[in-house]
Order: C-alpha cells, then sequence, then structure tokens
C-alpha cells in the first residue's frame, strides 16, 4: 500500500514476484492450449477447475472423436493485464484469455459432430464476465490459497 493507504499497481512484468503476471497469463494459455502437456506451465499455475481440469475435460473429449475429427485449441493471453500488490508482498491479478476450438474432419464419411447437451461436456465451459461491482462483493474465501511458485490459486474457494 502507498502512503494513503491505496493498493498500489504492480507491472505485468514485475520481478520481484515469484512469477510475474504476464507469465502466469500466459502459462495459462499453455495449459489450455496444450491440453496441460506443457510441464513448465504446470510447475507455475496449481491444479484447478479452470487450468488443469478443463485442460483434462477436453483430451478427453479429443479422445473421443479420434478417428473421425481432430480438434485443436488456439488461446491466447490479452494485452491488457490488471495487478495491484498485496499486503504479503504478492499480487493479485486480473486478465483475460482468448480461446478457440476447432474441429477438422480427419476421414471421409465422419460422423456428424453435435455437441448435445453442454451439461454433459466433460470439461467446463467458461463463460464469466465480472464487473466492478462484481468484483467489489465478491466474497473472500476463507481460507488460506493454495500457492506454487508464489501465485495463488484464483480457482479455490471462489465457484
Amino acid at each position: 500500500m502507498d502512503a494513503d493507504g491505496l493498493a498500489t499497481v504492480v507491472s505485468e512484468t514485475d520481478d520481484s514476484l515469484s512469477v510475474a503476471p504476464r507469465p502466469v497469463a500466459q502459462a495459462h494459455v499453455s495449459i489450455l492450449a496444450t491440453f496441460n502437456e506443457d510441464r513448465q506451465a504446470q510447475n507455475t499455475l496449481t491444479p484447478g477447475r479452470y487450468t488443469t481440469d478443463w485442460a483434462q475435460g477436453r483430451r478427453e473429449d479429443r479422445a473421443a472423436l479420434r478417428g473421425q475429427w481432430e480438434m485443436t485449441i488456439h488461446a491466447q493471453d490479452q494485452p491488457t493485464i490488471y495487478s495491484l500488490r498485496t499486503v504479503d508482498g504478492g499480487a493479485l491479478s486480473w486478465y483475460a484469455l482468448r480461446e478457440q476450438l476447432t474441429f477438422d474432419v480427419a476421414v471421409d464419411g465422419a460422423q456428424q459432430l453435435g455437441f448435445g447437451n453442454i451439461a454433459d461436456w466433460k470439461a467446463p465451459l467458461i463463460f464469466n464476465s465480472w464487473s466492478y461491482e462484481d468484483l467489489r462483493t465478491r466474497p473472500v474465501p476463507a481460507r488460506q490459497p493454495s500457492i506454487r511458485g508464489g501465485v495463488p490459486n484464483r480457482d479455490e474457494g471462489t465457484d
């Protein structure tokens, strides 16, 4: 905090952190795009619902389509990251990812691709949009967050 008790901004490349905000966003992108096969990204983020669980569900979906369809994922982090210093010297960051799933026919005569009931999908679909008001009034978990590399796991305790 600054002298007036206000939060201070953290650069997306701040090297005082175990992992700066930009590499965290990039690791998240890599986990999604590689179906969680990037070891470096695995060492950056703690497993959770919107990272490794999502990638596992998509890997299962891809396996179910094998031989009929090829599924690829293109993911990218967005240019703007907002980060504030926490009282313990860490940072709380907000970032956005863009993701596109592509399905290509693997063989002639492939079965028609249908998405059925979205509730039956293996991985959670994430359609999140938060306003400042949502973030300001969202309850803070009562327990300590999981940490790997000094980065809190935002997925735990915040359904």
